[in-house]
């Protein structure tokens, strides 16, 4: 038996419910971001401080928002992916908790 047959996801350790919660704060997450101490994307697993890094980009935007953005999804600046999530929403921001994410949904 090899390996990667015997050796137990990282998800496993954290219920398929809590990452399928935690994935829909992926979305329209523009506010919580800017108030978070920490986020990190599920799909490259980068781990950053909001407060020094600045998104330049964004989906979801909603054009009728005062500023054409709105509570937009945040695009990951170091891989271009909208998979972000922020303490504001999930708590700790791990790498734990990112490889978990990254096995499950991709």
């Amino acid at each position: 038996m090899s390996d990667e047959t015997t050796k137990p996801k990282a998800f496993s350790s954290h219920l398929s419910g809590d990452l399928e919660r935690m994935h829909g704060f992926a979305e329209f997450n523009r506010f919580a971001y800017g108030g978070s101490a920490t986020a990190g994307c599920f799909y490259c697993c980068e781990i950053w401080e909001p407060s020094g890094t600045a998104i330049a980009e964004f989906t979801d935007c909603d054009p009728e928002a005062e500023d054409g953005i709105g509570n937009a999804t945040v695009i990951c600046p170091f891989c271009s992916v909208d998979s972000v999530i922020t303490s504001i929403d999930v708590g700790e921001v791990t790498e734990e908790l990112l490889t978990a994410m990254s096995e499950y949904w991709f």
